[in-house]
């Protein structure tokens, strides 16, 4: 698993990315706040930049998110299905269902059951 992010003062966002297949799995831990949120636009650079068949962004590691860090969350989700990548998003309900911006991005309560959905080429209608 690789690790990213940087430590910001005031700023706890870290991001590390493991490959499960043809999967790009995300891990996002820490604050997702206002401040965080370029670090995120970074990620998602990198991660457009491996062109995965697919990616998992994993938000269980989200201690608390502002306003602004979970629109930073859908935009990620929407830029990478925009770019023709499909892409599920797994955490706390409330956070991820929010952020689900468009049909085609799969939510889901936990990382196996995106990546089950992600390897079979699914896309669950988000709840």
């Amino acid at each position: 698993m690789g690790a990213c992010g940087e430590k910001v003062p005031g700023v706890s966002l870290s991001w590390s990315y493991e490959h499960v297949g043809d999967v790009l799995a995300v891990h996002l831990s820490g604050l997702l706040a206002a401040a965080c949120v370029e670090l995120l636009d970074a990620a998602v650079t990198w991660v457009l930049a491996q062109q995965p068949r697919a990616v998992l962004i994993d938000a269980s590691g989200i201690t608390s998110w502002s306003a602004e860090g979970q629109t930073a969350l859908a935009d990620a989700a929407s830029l990478i299905h925009d770019r023709g990548t499909r892409v599920c998003l797994s955490g706390p309900s409330k956070l991820v269902r929010s952020a689900a911006p468009v049909r085609a991005v799969g939510v889901h309560a936990d990382v196996a059951d995106a990546l089950a959905a992600l390897t079979r080429g699914s896309r669950p209608a988000p709840g």
